[in-house]
């Protein structure tokens, strides 16, 4: 993690911040991410952002072990045989490790449920779902359920993607 941590630190310290543009290591995904990186990686980020609840695999991840995103890693060889099933869903996994920063933006939130938002309306951190309808609809995802998440007073934003997952 130390290792990774500084590799991509040396990179984003190439940039310079200004008063309308900052540099932050963000975290790809809970299940691809080990504890020792996510935790460094919020320690010493104010912001940070992360793919959230994209697919069902990820909340039977959590909570047993199983599923898609444990066949994906095992074929691709990298499970990590060490790591340990939470049995927690993925949103109180990095609430409650403290793997947050100050601000968050969970992307996507697909498969954000209303346990999730009562889980991160529990915990005093400023959370933000940026929602992409444009690359969500490509991979034929579900449609993250922004009435439900504005009715529970969570920030909504509009994000987009890069050409990999959108025309323009």
């Amino acid at each position: 993690a130390d290792d990774i941590y500084r590799k991509y630190e040396k990179i984003i310290n190439k940039y310079n911040n200004t008063g309308s543009h900052t540099y932050h290591l963000a975290i790809s995904n809970l299940w691809s991410t080990s504890p020792e990186l996510l935790r460094k990686i919020s320690a010493n980020e104010l912001h940070t952002a992360l793919h959230y609840g994209l697919v069902k695999n990820e909340r039977k991840f959590f909570l047993d072990g199983e599923g898609g995103i444990k066949q994906y890693l095992l074929s691709k060889q990298e499970y990590d045989y060490s790591w340990e099933t939470p049995h927690i869903p993925s949103i109180k996994y990095y609430l409650r490790n403290k793997f947050n920063a100050r601000h968050n933006i969970l992307a996507h939130a697909c498969e954000i449920t209303e346990e999730d938002v009562e889980i991160i309306n529990n915990y005093d951190t400023k959370i933000n779902i940026a929602v992409c309808p444009r690359s969500d609809q490509n991979l034929g995802l579900k449609q993250t359920p922004i009435k439900m998440l504005q009715e529970k007073g969570m920030n909504v934003c509009l994000g987009t993607e890069g050409k990999f997952m959108v025309d323009d």
